[in-house]
């Protein structure tokens, strides 16, 4: 409980630091047709590669994100097999997202916060410009595109 105890209040200071900077720059997405539960979009720095879905940002705050669309092996787990390919999603994923580098996070928000956070991470999407050409790709699709996870869990 702790641990999504302090999910949240990073969260909510980050909620809170991105609305000011809404002003300047940051953007905000309509998810209802009525506008009532905006989705926060910033840049953020990457800090660290947990595993193949999962990464930690500093935007404001330092925060873990759990990539949405997204899950790759599981690096606890006891299946030997498993464990190497979750060993294998996490380099890719290093060599995709480095410390240091420049990402957009997009949390989805519905009129429940706790909806947002799972085992003391945001759920969130990651993009990146991977190519260099200026569009920004997304790094779940990427992740799952080069067999390093799947959308669904059930068909890892």
């Amino acid at each position: 409980m702790r641990k999504n105890s302090n999910a949240l209040w990073a969260l909510l200071g980050g909620f809170l630091a991105i609305s000011y900077a809404m002003f300047f720059g940051a953007g905000f997405e309509s998810r209802s047709p009525t506008g009532l539960y905006p989705s926060i979009t910033s840049s953020a720095i990457i800090k660290d590669v947990y595993d193949g879905d999962t990464i930690t940002v500093t935007f404001y705050k330092e925060v873990k994100i759990r990539m949405l669309d997204c899950w790759a092996s599981e690096l606890r787990s006891s299946d030997p097999e498993e464990k190497q390919k979750a060993i294998e999603a996490r380099e890719f994923l290093k060599n995709v997202l480095k410390n240091g580098d420049k990402v957009l996070i997009k949390i989805p928000t519905t009129d429940r916060l706790q909806d947002s956070l799972t085992f003391g991470r945001a759920l969130g999407y990651v993009w990146k410009d991977l190519d260099g050409d200026g569009n920004l790709d997304n790094i779940s699709d990427y992740m799952v595109k080069n067999g390093h996870a799947t959308k669904n869990k059930e068909k890892r």
